[in-house]
Formats: structure tokens, C-alpha cells, sequence
């Protein structure tokens, strides 16, 4: 019996695992390959049109396409399109997997055949409350549009996967189920020698959510947490540019090294990790991977509704909602060394149980199997 030929369509490389999305990528393509013969389209939103052969195998080509808010320019879409169809030239596919709604709109009238939208990064991105008039004015328009779209788009794919429930409950959709983000819980945790109270933030620092976050979190909650424990420190990681990390690295008890080769050695060497994250879509890799080494961690309240029912404020993360509690919260773990191990290790277990690889293939496949029939 010949395998299901399936087209994968993603912003990155198979091989890609250097960031939350570009890993969850990477595990829909392994699961995939357990359903059918896979070939990977990629397909990056850019500041110009390309067309590159790829080298590697089940990889045609990486195509780059100017990224407009919405693809509807004629001239552009037509130009990426006969890209596409360039790219797959000769081949006919049972079923598409395409990531994120935006390149669905591209590749959808290329391909002849079943489609399934992995809608991660939806409905969730706005303005803090807190800032400038014109600038929650011109989020909320955004957002409105994008829910538009979306609301237009999605009833257009065969299946649907969801990353959090509040999105699943919005969008009405011919067949959706949930599929959330997820990180590898490794078997061992490694020991780290007790050092100087630590508060970690990871995030990829070019981004703009990310960049906001820190730029809050430094500027309004880590002075009170420094002036009462002169000997913490602030760590912040991540793929930056080298303005942003003098300038925070300037802050007193503030680091800012940029990209770091071994993460797992400064999650081992972190009291806890924050995510201050106001905006942004999906639910926040870098929590879920924190909560997978054990790490006791403090969120916003927009973050912990990314991850609701499956967890809990209290008892899988602390929830901050203003600069005093986030200053009470990092002081409190880092000062209460059971309660951080506590929360850490009931996050570690969450984890474990609803964000594993081996649930998202068992989701995969039963999705796939079923619209194959």
C-alpha cells in the first residue's frame, strides 16, 4: 500500500529547534513523518520575494515573501503563489499541514487536496492597558482586522488545531480540535551549586512582546526587588540586539548576555523565571519550558490565560498583575526556596502530562488518520 504524501508547509527549516515555534514545527514534522511520505514546504515571511532550492532532502525550496499585514496586494500574491506552484512542480499530495493562517492564505489555492491549519498565534495580540491612548487604539484595530480574517479564513480548512481553549471557543471551524505547544521534559535535571538569587527571563529579544516585557519588568518591578535583596540578580537571555542589552545591562544587578549556548545551565542556576509577557498569540513556549526544568515561575495574568484549564495559578505558577506583586512574588520564591521547589516540581508534572511530544504525534496522527480515510 502506497504511504499518504503529505505537504508540510513551515516558516522554518526541518532541522529548525532554536525557538518555541520553530520547535513545535519540529515536532508536528516528526509526528507527520509517522503518518505518510512528508515533503516541507518552507515558507518565511521576509522584506522581499525569494525563491531558493533547498538542499536538503523532501525540501523543494525555501520561499521568502514580503510580510504585509495582509496579503492582498495582487501583484505580490500572484508573484508568491507561482513561486509555490514553481516549488512543487509535478507533485500531487493526499493531505497539507500549513502553520498559521497566514500561509495557509498563499499556499491554499496551490495544492489541490485536504487541508490542516495548525492556527497557532491567533486572537491575543493588544496593547497593555497601561499604554499610550493612540497605541491600544491601534492595537485594538489590528486586532479587530486580524479577527476578521480569521474569522473568514478558518471555516475554509478541512481541520483545525487550536493552541489554547479561549481560541477554539471563539473561532467557529468545520472540525477543530485542541493541539497545545509543547517542550521535551528531560528524564534528568542537572544539579547546579547554590549561588546568588536568581530571576531568569528567556525570550527571543527581537521580538517585540518579549522586548516590552523586560522593558516593563526592569524599569517598574526589578528596584524594589534589588533594593530589598542587594545580592539577586536579573538574567536575561536571548537572541538580542546590542543596544537593548547595554542598555539593560547598565541597570544595577542586571546581565544581559544575549544568546547563551547551554539553557539548561541557566535554568538550573535560576531561583525562579518570569514571564511578563502583555501581548503576543498562543500560549508562551518559554514557560512551559521552565515549568519542564523545574523551575518555579511567575507569569502575567495574560499569559496564565494561554494555558487555562490545564494550569492553575498557585499551584503550577505564580500570577502577577502589578509591579508590587511581581516584586513580592520574585522576592518571595527566591526567599522561600520550598515553595519555588514546590511549584516547580507541580509544573514539571503539568507539563509532563498535557504538553509532551508524545501526546502532540498521538493528536497528529489521530487527526491525520481520520481525514485520510
Amino acid at each position: 500500500m502506497t504511504a499518504p504524501r503529505i505537504l508540510f508547509v513551515s516558516p522554518t527549516s526541518p532541522d529548525d529547534r532554536s525557538y518555541g515555534g520553530a520547535l513545535r514545527s519540529n515536532v508536528l514534522l516528526q509526528a507527520l513523518r509517522n503518518c505518510g511520505d512528508v515533503t516541507t514546504l518552507v515558507l518565511t515571511p521576509g522584506n522581499a520575494n525569494r525563491f531558493v532550492p533547498h538542499p536538503a532532502p523532501g525540501v523543494p525550496a525555501s520561499i521568502t515573501f514580503r510580510h504585509a499585514f495582509f496579503p492582498w496586494p495582487q501583484r505580490s500574491l500572484n508573484a508568491v503563489r507561482k513561486m509555490i506552484r514553481a516549488a512543487l512542480e509535478g507533485r500531487s499530495f493526499d493531505l497539507v499541514v500549513v502553520r498559521y493562517l497566514l500561509l495557509g492564505l498563499y499556499v491554499r489555492p496551490c495544492v489541490n487536496a485536504p487541508f490542516i491549519l495548525d492556527a497557532d498565534d491567533l486572537s491575543k495580540r493588544h496593547a497593555k492597558e497601561s499604554a499610550p491612548p493612540l497605541r491600544r487604539a491601534v492595537a485594538a484595530g489590528r486586532k479587530l482586522a486580524r479577527d476578521t480574517v480569521t474569522r473568514l479564513g478558518l471555516p475554509r480548512y478541512s481541520h483545525v488545531w487550536f493552541v489554547n481553549e479561549a481560541d477554539m471557543a471563539t473561532f467557529r471551524v468545520v472540525s477543530g480540535s485542541m493541539l497545545p505547544n509543547i517542550t521535551p521534559v528531560v528524564s534528568v535535571l542537572p544539579c547546579a551549586e547554590p549561588g546568588q538569587p536568581t530571576v531568569l527571563f528567556v525570550g527571543n529579544l527581537e521580538y517585540g512582546p518579549n522586548v516590552q516585557a523586560v522593558e516593563y519588568f526592569v524599569a517598574h518591578c526589578w528596584p524594589d526587588i534589588y533594593r530589598s535583596m542587594p545580592s539577586a540578580r536579573l538574567q536575561i537571555v536571548g537572541k538580542r540586539s546590542g543596544e537593548n542589552g547595554k542598555r539593560w545591562s547598565a541597570v544595577a544587578g542586571v546581565d544581559s548576555p544575549g544568546f547563551v549556548d547551554d539553557l539548561v545551565a541557566e535554568y538550573a542556576c535560576a531561583s525562579l523565571v518570569i514571564a511578563p509577557v502583555f501581548s503576543g498569540g498562543g500560549t508562551q513556549i518559554k514557560v512551559l519550558e521552565a515549568l519542564a526544568h523545574a523551575c518555579a515561575v511567575v507569569v502575567s495574568d495574560f499569559v496564565c490565560s494561554g494555558f487555562k484549564p490545564k494550569l492553575e495559578e498557585n499551584v503550577h505558577f505564580l500570577v502577577a498583575r502589578t509591579p508590587a506583586e511581581w516584586a513580592a512574588s520574585c522576592i518571595g520564591l527566591m526567599q522561600d526556596k520550598a515553595r519555588a521547589r514546590t511549584l516547580g516540581e507541580a509544573g514539571r508534572e503539568a507539563v509532563r502530562h498535557h504538553y509532551s511530544p508524545d501526546s502532540v504525534a498521538r493528536s497528529v496522527e489521530t487527526t491525520v488518520a481520520a481525514l485520510l480515510k
